[in-house]
């Protein structure tokens, strides 16, 4: 169940410490207090930074979680069914280079997602953790499939719902140009 008043919006804003326009406009559309109930980690490392992002969010007063990825850009209305979805973590889609990303009803992507405090709590750390080949050359698995993996062994249900736009982004100049 979200309840925005006791909600906290989790961003992780690696490299350049900035998220997009639409994630603010989209966080003071849904009734987020920009002041109180919004946090960013600027953390290099996706699996670190997912998991020092659901550690920070603990540590608050707040009892229900939304994480995202600084380059996130969501509508309103597309997100919408991702706030009234009734799994207990609950994620969108965006964009995947895998064809089938989304096939599956439980399938997880932590592009953006959220969840309760009991939630995170029953889980336990790590939440994301990846997995590599026996000579560690090669991931086999991504942490949002562990995390989903895991949160399911738990007892939690997991789905997916509404859309966002995923798009790797820079300031002007960072990349040479």
């Amino acid at each position: 169940m979200f309840v925005v008043e006791n909600t906290l919006l989790v961003a992780t804003d690696w490299p350049n410490g900035m998220i997009t326009p639409e994630l603010a406009v989209w966080a003071v559309s849904i009734g987020l207090d920009l002041q109180t109930q919004f946090r960013t980690l600027c953390e290099r490392g996706i699996t670190v930074a997912y998991n020092k992002a659901v550690a920070l969010a603990l540590q608050t007063k707040y009892d229900y979680f939304i994480f995202a990825n600084n380059d996130i850009r969501p509508s309103p209305t597309l997100t919408q069914p991702f706030l009234e979805h009734d799994a207990d973590i609950v994620c969108v889609e965006c964009p995947e280079p895998h064809p089938a990303a989304w096939s599956s009803p439980s399938a997880f992507h932590a592009a953006m997602w959220r969840a309760s405090r009991a939630t995170l709590k029953k889980i336990g750390a790590p939440w994301f953790v990846r997995k590599y080949n026996k000579q560690g050359t090669k991931q086999v698995r991504c942490c949002c499939e562990e995390f989903r993996d895991k949160a399911v062994r738990c007892g939690f249900s997991v789905g997916h719902s509404g859309w966002v736009d995923h798009k790797t982004w820079v300031r002007p100049g960072s990349r040479g140009d």
